[in-house]
């Protein structure tokens, strides 16, 4: 691997979003890239995306949260409206930041929750990019039955 890409130095930090405490990894200086990640067994921000991070942050200010349910952060999720309480998360997770604007790269249930944030709040979304956003209906509010199992898992 090359050198530079791991000059930057990692900081897990926290932070409150209504009744929830958000972990979160960030690295880096520069535009703000949000990556909120897939769900499964074990599922956080840095198992999905640890070796994208150096890469990263040589020229972007990263930050891998722990969503909602996962890692570190606050158990419990809106099982009626996931994606969107996923999205109203981290929405107020960058409030809480004082960061306005970010590009976000959303893997899986990160995908579903970064498309629904460009939905609910176009301002705050920069560049989107989504890996994998099965289940996703944008016409939609609600997960489909299966998916809802699977969240349910």
């Amino acid at each position: 691997m090359n050198a530079p890409f791991m000059t930057h130095a990692m900081t897990q930090r926290t932070v409150r979003v209504g009744a929830r405490t958000i972990s979160f990894t960030e690295a880096g200086e520069g535009p703000v890239v949000l990556m909120p990640h897939g769900c499964g067994p074990g599922a956080s921000g840095m198992s999905n995306y640890a070796r994208n991070v150096g890469a990263l942050a040589c020229v972007h200010r990263v930050v891998v949260p722990d969503m909602p349910g996962y890692g570190k952060s606050t158990k419990g999720l809106d099982r009626g409206d996931p994606f969107g309480d996923l999205a109203a998360s981290m929405l107020g997770m960058l409030d809480a930041l004082r960061i306005e604007r970010a590009h976000i790269l959303g893997n899986s249930l990160g995908g579903a929750c970064a498309l629904r944030m460009a939905i609910e709040r176009p301002a705050a979304v920069g560049r989107l990019v989504l890996m994998g956003p099965g289940g996703v209906d944008t016409t939609r509010g609600l997960p489909t039955p299966g998916l809802k199992r699977l969240l349910n898992y």
